[in-house]
């Protein structure tokens, strides 16, 4: 077992002792994603784990910041933005336009990720959509 699956299984056997329990796994063995778990929360909030296989995911971590009481790291508005408009879901339309919205984003960085994806037109659309 890949040692990201193994860390993944470690995290879901003790949050589940905590009274979580898990919504979505993507697959472990697969050789481009990233290993993923959503847990849920006994009221029902959600939240999800992800672990690097790619350079730019690599990067994200680098980049994370810490936040809530707990210190989790979480990934910069600019790096959220650049996942959900490689994810391109229609779920994700929402918060994109929160996220474009936003002051202080790093703009130059946010270009050129979206221009190395190929997801400049989505985001060329999404700050119309914002623009109103």
């Amino acid at each position: 077992m890949e040692a990201s699956a193994v860390l993944i299984t470690r995290f879901e056997e003790a949050v589940s002792a905590l009274g979580y329990r898990y919504e979505r796994r993507q697959d472990a063995g697969g050789a481009s994603g990233p290993d993923f778990l959503r847990m849920i929360d006994p009221d029902g909030a959600a939240f999800d784990l992800q672990t690097a296989k790619t350079d730019y995911q690599l990067l994200v971590l680098k980049r994370a910041v810490r936040s809530g009481p707990e210190g989790v790291l979480v990934a910069t508005p600019e790096d959220l933005l650049i996942m959900k408009l490689i994810a391109n879901r229609s779920k994700d339309r929402g918060d994109l336009l929160n996220l474009v919205e936003r002051n202080g984003l790093d703009w130059k960085y946010i270009d050129q990720w979206a221009e190395i994806w190929d997801v400049t037109e989505r985001l060329r659309a999404i700050r119309q959509l914002a623009d109103g």
